[in-house]
């Protein structure tokens, strides 16, 4: 699934090329914050070119999930910026051999460091959105996911049910144990301390209640107005402060 793939280093069923992001070569280190983009267009000298460029909302929100999977096991983060040429990750469409073959094309530098990373998806693909593909429909979410997963340094894996396999699976659609050794491997863990936003929806008013509160969650779930539907998101604890691209998250009552 990608174009560029050297095996430099084996551990267990995992391989890795050898390269990795971040301010140290050496594996176990931070990756710190990758910036991504959704290509508008094709610069010069860039790792491939682009037949289309990804407009629709729903696939770049795919991708932004597939990242976060990335982001929530290993020390790397990404945020998304507007496309230009100093963009680490870049992320866009090309013709490249019709239905049923290669899904997706993932170029990265030939030795160094990672840097200008393209990720090309094949546009002529049956691509399942939202859920787990059924049928012989192909999962977008697993394939981005699977080709980040080169991005950022894994090769494909020996193991049949690692995501980072060679071979496309109709039954695995999230990060396996394997793949999150490799990223480990790479980038050591994330152990940023995230906590539960819980989300209610309000019978009468048609609205959402968003709270991480936990004694405000046990009071709104002896209310007849609410009906739980479990997790809404992570976030970061308040008690952490200094981490680069974390952004604030304000609540709002509607009167």
């Amino acid at each position: 699934m990608c174009l560029f793939c050297t095996m430099q280093s084996v551990t267990k069923e995992f391989r890795t090329y050898g390269q990795k992001w971040g301010d140290n070569e050496r594996p176990g280190t931070p990756g710190g914050l990758l910036s991504y983009s959704f290509a508008t267009e094709n610069i010069s000298g860039q790792f491939g070119t682009f037949d289309e460029f990804i407009i629709d909302p729903a696939f770049q929100s795919e991708i932004t999930e597939s990242l976060l999977a990335w982001e929530n096991v290993a020390d790397i983060r990404f945020t998304l910026v507007p496309d230009d040429a100093n963009v680490d990750l870049r992320f866009g469409w090309r013709d490249i051999d019709g239905k049923n073959g290669v899904l997706g094309q993932t170029t990265v530098p030939s030795f160094g460091p990672l840097d200008s990373v393209v990720i090309a998806l094949d546009n002529s693909e049956d691509w399942f959105l939202s859920g787990d593909a059924t049928g012989n429909l192909i999962d977008f979410s697993s394939t981005v996911t699977h080709e980040i997963g080169h991005a950022i340094g894994i090769d494909h894996s020996e193991s049949k049910q690692a995501l980072m396999n060679a071979i496309y699976s109709s039954s695995i659609f999230e990060i396996q144990q394997d793949d999150i050794d490799a990223a480990i491997n790479i980038y050591g863990a994330n152990d940023i301390i995230r906590i539960d936003v819980n989300r209610f929806f309000n019978l009468n008013t048609g609205g959402h209640f968003f709270t991480a509160d936990q004694n405000e969650t046990r009071t709104v779930e002896q209310n007849s107005s609410f009906t739980g539907e479990g997790i809404g998101f992570n976030a970061m604890s308040p008690d952490i402060a200094g981490i680069d691209g974390s952004v604030s998250v304000f609540r709002f009552f509607n009167t």
